[in-house]
């Protein structure tokens, strides 16, 4: 018999442009064949594929067909890149972002700027209420709302000027809890939020905290739909947003320089190939979250660089911590990050570092209330608030808390605790079921007191996501209350 004569091949190739994007390319038996990150260049042979582009959870799919020839083959007609944010880079909501944006409403300091963006025009049905959207600082006074700025064409916005540092965007979900997540602003800089609508019960939009956008240019910059920088870092949001590994814009961490806001060459830069802020934080979270200690030292380059554009803000610190930097042992975070990747990072090394989180600071108290999911850090506006303690390990019966966990959990649960406390409780009644806790613990090495060997500060800083400090102090107010 004759050999079959070889099968034709030719090389592939695509580039997405977008360092993020990640292509698939998949045969007839829908199988993947080639794959890659912004771009992609595979020997297959000739024949019919299926090209999918996939940012984040969104994924967008087209046939070409593979045809004989000599060189690189790229598919005249390739997906759209499906980047669904709620950044208006196109159309005509595009133009009036970039215009509001370098419009001051609210004037309440000196030094950065916060823009806000919502566009309703999606569901005109059922609008927002701008009054709904809150900005207040860290002590909770507050700043403005969206009534104070503009709307035109079903969108809102609202520029404020401020003081450099962190604030709280508030939204008020009607007879659902209010939600808050931590903003920070950077010197020179403007951090711009763009919120979709969501709605909430039948007749109400309200602007949706978990999947807003965050961009970080210049104050003279203002918002450019045009900006390849800004397409780059809401394309890394959504990653980090969606949990996929190995997506990394490597090569573009490695190209950002280290100027600040003020340096004559960053508008062409943040118009052309430079890092912006945000998309240095994705990127290097995003690098982070591998846990590959091959990324190390690229990530501390950015971190540096990032340092040097938009100073200390807690989501980039948050890395020291990873990188087990020596100056981590000083960090402190009163006030929490924006990210949940950052605060993922807070509470693993929480118990190593006690005083990351100080007891009785706003972070403390929302460690109870985390709400939400995707990229952003948010929680529920809770009507009971932690008080300090300030109580240590040694303040902590947990014989105590395991017979009062065992004997009526419905009262216990309800009877004013604050949310760390029911949850520590929660916690421990769990752990005293999965054992079959007794009604009396011995303090002796009897095997019921095995069972309590379960119940420490850091096993319930691991199961909750809630820092160890806060965990004992809880553990600690609890044993004064229930002895």
């Amino acid at each position: 018999m004759l050999p079959s004569p070889e099968t034709q091949k030719r090389t592939l190739s695509i580039d997405t442009g977008s360092p993020t994007a990640e292509i698939f390319v998949i045969d007839s038996n829908n199988t993947v064949v080639a794959r890659g990150v912004q771009s992609l260049e595979q020997s297959l042979p000739v024949g019919i594929y299926k090209v999918r582009f996939r940012i984040g959870n969104t994924v967008a799919d087209k046939l070409f067909e593979l045809p004989t020839g000599e060189g690189f083959y790229t598919p005249p007609e390739l997906p759209e890149l499906p980047l669904v944010s709620p950044v208006p880079l196109t159309g005509p909501m595009s133009q009036l972002a970039s215009t509001w944006s370098t419009t001051v409403h609210v004037s309440y300091g000196k030094g950065s700027r916060i823009f806000l963006f919502v566009d309703a025009s999606p569901n005109p049905s059922q609008p927002i209420t701008p009054g709904n959207l809150i900005l207040r600082t860290s002590a909770g006074v507050q700043i403005a709302d969206m009534a104070k700025g503009v709307s035109a064409q079903g969108c809102f916005a609202c520029t404020i000027e401020l003081d450099p540092g962190g604030y709280i965007l508030e939204v008020d979900r009607g007879e659902s809890p209010t939600v808050q997540q931590a903003v920070y602003t950077a010197s020179g800089l403007q951090t711009q939020v763009f919120l979709p609508i969501v709605q909430e019960g039948e007749q109400m939009s309200i602007p949706d905290l978990s999947a807003c956008a965050m961009l970080m240019p210049p104050m003279s910059f203002g918002f450019r739909p045009d900006s390849q920088s800004f397409r780059w870092a809401e394309a890394a949001r959504k990653t980090l947003s969606s949990g996929r590994m190995g997506v990394t814009p490597a090569q573009q961490l490695r190209g950002m320089q280290a100027v600040g806001p003020d340096d004559p060459m960053i508008e062409g830069m943040l118009a052309g190939k430079f890092l912006s802020p945000m998309l240095g934080i994705y990127g290097a979270h995003l690098m982070a979250a591998q846990n590959d200690k091959n990324n190390d030292d690229l990530i501390r380059e950015v971190v540096a660089n990032l340092n040097t554009l938009v100073g200390d803000l807690p989501d980039v610190t948050a890395l020291r911590l990873y990188l087990d930097d020596p100056s981590s042992s000083t960090l402190s975070y009163p006030f929490p990050p924006m990210l949940a990747a950052s605060w993922a990072l807070i509470v693993k090394h929480s118990s190593n570092l006690p005083n990351l989180v100080p007891v009785g600071s706003f972070s403390a108290n929302i460690a109870g209330s985390i709400w939400g999911s995707g990229a952003w850090l948010g929680w529920k506006v809770s009507g009971v608030q932690a008080t300090a303690a300030s109580g240590s390990i040694g303040d902590v019966d947990w014989h105590v808390l395991a017979r009062a966990a065992s004997a009526d959990a419905s009262d216990i649960l309800h009877s004013g605790l604050n949310p760390v406390e029911r949850a520590v409780m929660s916690y421990v009644r769990m752990t005293g079921n999965k054992f079959r806790l007794p009604s009396k613990l011995a303090l002796s090495t009897s095997p019921e007191s095995d069972t309590l060997k379960q119940i420490t500060p850091s096993e319930i800083t691991s199961a909750t996501g809630i820092p160890y400090s806060v965990v004992v102090d809880a553990a600690a107010s609890l044993t004064r209350k229930l002895r």
